[in-house]
């Protein structure tokens, strides 16, 4: 009955005579909607792109597909083997990099090369027992700074590596223990980011197995998960960015550097650098159906950025100086006249919105220094 009723229905049958280009053109019409319209896509566009697709179907069918599975020429066959020749060719061509792109005319190389470069060294491993956490060490094997935080903490493996990878077996060295979206608090919670409950543990585990470990380095993106909503961050109970969570967050992270401190350890606690969408290389680039062009985009100002974050951190800066931390604001060493640049001397200097390239963290940026210097 099935097969009767249901499977022999011409619009079924006519559905499953299209079916293979209709596989075909589907994919590349969503890839270009990402592309054009971002991550997230309307769903709007997505039916309209799935529309194009079905009409190029219903052509490719019709004009195509039927006319050249009936045709008798002596010449189809070898007429689909040349296309088919030329099309992996010109895919050759693309990828050996002989036919350009037409973006190379708008010289985004260096927009290219900074969302490209990486933080994390090949051999890093997530730990056994913090499955969301890894941790590796650079440098010497005399005295220990442990470096905790989420990837903006990661962020600034590339200058550690470079200032430490010299060292004898006697000097000092970093471990740096972090994982993506965790903040290094106790108490915090985030569903997206089992994680969370990983960090502080793993950090105390540390410190009680490594004698060597002198100075603690905390860092996050702090603002993210604390200040701005559509985030699911939590600390007893109460969900951020309200009030009674943020104060929650501040008391923890006093105690924690009260602890160190009674611990003997010198502690530093990083601040935010400036993060924004606009920070990011790609917010120049205007994707169209027709082409790329670039925009020249205004870098975040001071006030915008302090209008949005400024209390909170100028509150957790004043916890972690009671607290009796070093608290580093990389905030003053971005600053140029009222805004914090995305691009020095040419080269952008972001990864993305919010993480800094790693090739200027390696070269550029110093703040950090006085934690591994003995």
């Amino acid at each position: 009955w099935v097969n009767r009723k249901i499977l022999s229905n011409p619009v079924v049958v006519w559905v499953g005579l299209i079916s293979y280009p209709l596989y075909l053109f589907h994919w590349p019409a969503l890839s270009f909607v990402h592309i054009v319209k971002g991550e997230n896509p309307k769903p709007i566009h997505i039916i309209e792109v799935l529309g194009v697709a079905l009409l190029l179907t219903i052509l490719t069918y019709y004009f195509i597909e039927k006319k050249l599975r009936h045709n008798r020429s002596r010449w189809t066959l070898s007429t689909l083997v040349i296309a088919f020749i030329l099309v992996g060719a010109v895919g050759a061509s693309v990828w050996g990099g002989w036919i350009k792109p037409p973006s190379v005319k708008l010289h985004v190389e260096d927009m290219v090369m900074s969302g490209s470069e990486e933080f994390c060294p090949p051999s890093t491993k997530y730990l056994p027992t913090a499955p969301h956490l890894a941790l590796f060490h650079v440098g010497g094997n005399g005295p220990q700074t442990l470096f905790v935080g989420d990837s903006n903490i990661l962020q600034y493996t590339p200058r550690l590596r470079h200032l430490l990878t010299q060292g004898v077996d006697d000097s000092r060295g970093a471990l740096i223990l972090w994982g993506g979206g965790i903040p290094p608090v106790q108490g915090i919670f985030d569903p997206v980011h089992p994680g969370t409950r990983e960090m502080i543990p793993e950090m105390e585990k540390l410190i009680r197995e490594n004698k060597k470990i002198d100075r603690v380095v905390v860092g996050s993106n702090w603002v993210w998960w604390s200040c701005l909503p559509g985030f699911s961050y939590q600390i007893e109970g109460k969900a951020f960015p309200a009030e009674d969570a943020k104060v929650a967050a501040l008391v923890s992270i006093r105690k924690m550097i009260h602890q160190l401190r009674d611990e003997g350890k010198a502690v530093y606690l990083v601040l935010n650098i400036p993060v924004d969408p606009i920070q990011d290389p790609k917010s120049e680039m205007i994707r169209r159906f027709d082409g790329v062009t670039i925009s020249a985009v205004p870098p975040m100002t001071a006030s915008a950025f302090c209008s949005l974050y400024g209390d909170f951190l100028f509150r957790l800066k004043e916890a972690g100086e009671k607290a009796g931390a070093i608290v580093i604001d990389p905030l003053d060493f971005f600053l140029a006249s009222g805004v914090y640049p995305r691009i020095i001397h040419g080269k952008h200097i972001y990864k993305d919105s919010c993480h800094l390239r790693p090739s200027f963290v390696r070269d550029h940026v110093t703040y950090l220094d006085e934690t591994v210097r003995d």
